[in-house]
């Protein structure tokens, strides 16, 4: 989801105030409240009334929400602005894309980046190729009939024995018609019909996390920059945060839910991957730290 400068409880506040489904709908109404009772139904003591408070406060200075205490009838009711109901549908159309594009990719889909193991033979474990899908298409001129995936090739293992790489390079990718060609194998994608039925002979190993990572890393080394000075905050566990004190207990559960969020985006499960690295997790956790401290002085 794209950056917005509000926080995961001023937008829920927010959704309580809509009324409609569409960004239209809803602005041509102009009805878009809510009030104490809605935020507390909403919140379930998560926050105190003072906590609450505290955020109808930034929304109010951030002009995505306002006030209207001159008629006694609208006392204690939070109206959004008309960039409050913009800001607020950006982020719901946001998370909208965000669900399709996971419903359309299954753990299981194969994709760029992911780490594969590719078997020669149906039936048999025990030859096969380990590498790194590069592309996912057509490659001409020898892989033209249906969509391939183009492996750099990593490790080649032949009756169970592991064969040197450098040769099998040499031996079956050499050629000078196609050189693109060079270290890597292209099998087709699994589902291609053949003469045995739908292929399946790539097999998902890991999600390559060390590529998978970089589009990330310049926003988070901005974060983690500030890591001395976090780590310092976060263990102070007496500070403010929206007019509320938050204990040690509740800062941890901010740092795991956003060391969750970043692992999700990069499909990281350590109990299923137990070999992770541990310098990215570690990196990761850091990450984590910095985020969280970012959210903490938003509030203050």
């Amino acid at each position: 989801m794209e950056k917005t400068n509000l926080t995961k409880n001023e937008i829920r506040i927010m959704k309580c105030c809509l009324n409609y489904q569409d960004r239209e709908n809803q602005i041509s109404d102009n009805y878009s409240n809510g009030d104490m009772q809605e935020f507390r139904a909403e919140f379930k003591g998560e926050l105190s009334d003072k906590g609450i408070g505290g955020v109808i406060s930034s929304l109010q200075k951030k002009n995505m929400a306002y006030m209207d205490n001159s008629d006694a009838s609208f006392r204690g009711i939070l109206w959004l602005t008309e960039d409050g109901v913009n800001a607020l549908f950006d982020i719901i159309d946001a998370e909208k894309e965000e669900t399709k594009e996971e419903e359309e990719t299954p753990a299981d889909k194969i994709m760029t980046n992911d780490k594969v193991r590719s078997y020669d033979f149906p039936g048999r474990e025990d030859c096969y190729v380990e590498g790194i899908v590069e592309e996912i298409g057509r490659f001409s001129p020898y892989f033209t009939s249906c969509e391939h995936y183009k492996i750099r090739v990593t490790k080649k293992v032949f009756a169970g024995e592991e064969e040197d790489l450098d040769t099998w390079k040499e031996n079956h990718t050499s050629n000078p018609d196609f050189p693109e060609g060079y270290g890597c194998c292209f099998p087709p994608i699994n589902g291609t019909l053949s003469f045995t039925g739908p292929t399946d002979f790539v097999k998902k190993i890991t999600t390559n996390y060390s590529l998978n990572i970089e589009p990330l890393k310049k926003d988070l080394n901005e974060r983690i920059e500030k890591n001395e000075v976090a780590t310092r905050y976060l263990d102070d566990a007496g500070e403010l945060i929206a007019g509320e004190i938050i204990e040690s207990e509740r800062i941890n559960d901010m740092i795991n839910e956003t060391i969750g969020v970043i692992m999700g985006k990069l499909k990281i499960d350590e109990e299923t991957n137990p070999k992770i690295d541990k310098d990215l997790i570690e990196y990761i956790r850091t990450a984590a730290y910095a985020i969280v401290w970012d959210k903490i002085r938003e509030n203050l």
